[in-house]
């Protein structure tokens, strides 16, 4: 059974996609609300032109985010594994036990190598 699977085989790109496109639809939208406010209301005194100044930083923040997301998907996937593998190993050290027998010349030769060393 192999457990060496890298974080890209166990989907970790799909998720950063899908987070990444989420937090770009959430942005979309948040951006899109202040732009109409801007357009409807003259309230917010130029919000309308504020907008597309905010959007570059608001999709590189976005961006920079969903990047922490996936390292630190990436690093929790790498200790799960490391564990998985070591409880593995361990299984199958309890599972596969190895028995040594020995012949009984060979212990009767160890007892009294050890009777004539006293």
């Amino acid at each position: 059974m192999s457990l060496t699977l890298s974080p890209q085989s166990c989907g970790l790109r799909s998720l950063a996609d899908s987070v990444s496109e989420l937090l770009s639809t959430v942005g979309e939208d948040i951006l899109g609300a202040l732009e109409k406010r801007g357009v409807e209301s003259r309230s917010f005194g130029g919000l309308d032109r504020l907008v597309p100044l905010l959007r570059p930083l608001f999709t590189d923040g976005m961006a920079a985010a969903v990047q922490r997301i996936v390292v630190l998907l990436e690093r929790e996937v790498e200790v799960y594994r490391r564990q998985l593998e070591r409880q593995s190993r361990l299984l199958e050290a309890v599972l596969s036990p190895v028995v040594r027998l020995k012949r009984i010349g060979e212990l009767l030769l160890g007892v009294t190598s050890q009777a004539c060393c006293c």
